[in-house]
């Protein structure tokens, strides 16, 4: 489901990071996005993104981004992904000015921070391949989503998953991928537990560059105590196979 593909050093890593921290009057707050209506509640991390993110912002991601800042600060990374994606899909990758540019998720620890399957990130699939709104003709069967992982928590962090079986199939029933979100909240007692029990985990690698299809259901894991000086740094995207080639974006 995962390909896994070591990119860079650890002290590559902690480059990229520093530049991305230097740049922090540029984040976008992006708590609204956890606790209970609309406030930030302590029991989740502080959350930022460097860039603009379609999943998030829907179409206006792409009129209203931050692509010259990105290839101003962060062109070689942006190029080298790409290359690496190109070479283990076999197709060629490619970034639109049309359209926002992969960039970077930031989540900062706090010691108030809750952890486990409620208080990870929203179970989802990856859908912006369906809200973007894309103007042109692309495999909808096809969409893909990468993470480079730069720096994670002390403790380790990474992404949890769900394979498929017919209890899954039940619990999301006939949803469409946009409508699956904070799946856990909304499910009764027996259908939270088989959550639970069935998650499994990848750990992320500083580093290392995942690729998979965002189809199968995930979150970002929460899975260990947090400290107020932890902060995860991950730099994202997804990619719509169109007639040009695969052509990566967040």
């Amino acid at each position: 489901m995962i390909a896994k593909i070591d990119l860079i050093t650890a002290e590559e890593c902690k480059v990229l990071v520093d530049k991305v921290l230097s740049l922090e009057e540029h984040w976008i707050v992006r708590n609204q996005y956890y606790g209970e209506d609309g406030f930030v509640s302590p029991a989740y991390p502080d959350f930022y993104t460097l860039g603009a993110a379609a999943y998030l912002d829907g179409p206006a991601a792409h009129t209203n981004n931050d692509n010259e800042l990105l290839l101003k600060h962060f062109s070689d990374i942006i190029n080298m992904v790409s290359e690496v994606i190109s070479e283990e899909l076999g197709t060629e990758a490619f970034l639109d000015p049309d359209y926002a540019f992969p960039g970077f998720h930031v989540f900062r620890g706090r010691e108030s921070m809750l952890y486990g399957t409620r208080f990870g990130g929203s179970i989802h699939l990856d859908a912006p391949h369906i809200t973007s709104e894309f103007p042109f003709k692309f495999d909808m069967d096809r969409p893909i989503t990468f993470t480079l992982a730069l720096s994670m928590p002390r403790n380790g962090g990474g992404m949890n998953y769900w394979l498929e079986d017919e209890a899954l199939r039940l619990i999301k029933g006939n949803k469409p991928p946009q409508d699956i979100s904070s799946l856990y909240e909304n499910l009764p007692p027996i259908f939270k537990n088989w959550v639970d029990v069935n998650k499994k985990y990848e750990k992320y690698t500083i580093g290392t560059l995942y690729v998979h299809d965002g189809q199968t259901l995930h979150q970002v894991a929460n899975e260990v105590p947090t400290f107020s000086d932890d902060i995860r740094v991950t730099l994202q995207g997804h990619g719509v196979y169109r007639k040009e080639g695969l052509m990566l974006y967040l």
